[in-house]
């Protein structure tokens, strides 16, 4: 017996939305023509909750990077813009960021 178009459709959303690991809402419904699946549900899920476990990736712990010294110019910039951005907070940021590089340029020379 053939499934209508909106079982098949009902069946390809379900299948959807169980994501691309998930088995089919009807693993041995032939009435879909969907088969049985080899894996079970048991072994599938112990198999991908072990090898996070192998992989020992809880083990290592992240080494912190460095840090890069802020330069002169652009804590002087930074505060401009701020500035900037009080007075004129609905201004777009690119003119804002040009006249905080001016006034930045005549400050520090």
């Amino acid at each position: 017996m053939a499934a209508s178009a909106e079982e098949l459709l009902e069946a390809l959303m379900e299948f959807i939305i169980q994501g691309r690991t998930g088995l089919p809402p009807f693993p041995n419904d032939s009435k879909f023509g969907i088969g049985g699946s080899n894996l079970s549900r048991k072994s599938s899920s112990r198999s991908t909750a072990t090898a996070g476990k192998r992989s020992g990736r809880m083990d290592k712990v992240p080494i912190p990077k460095k840090k890069r010294k802020v330069s002169r110019y652009q804590r002087v910039f930074g505060k401009n813009l701020k500035a900037l951005k009080r007075k004129h907070p609905r201004s777009s940021i690119s003119v804002l960021m040009k006249k905080a590089h001016r006034m930045t340029r005549k400050e520090l020379n």
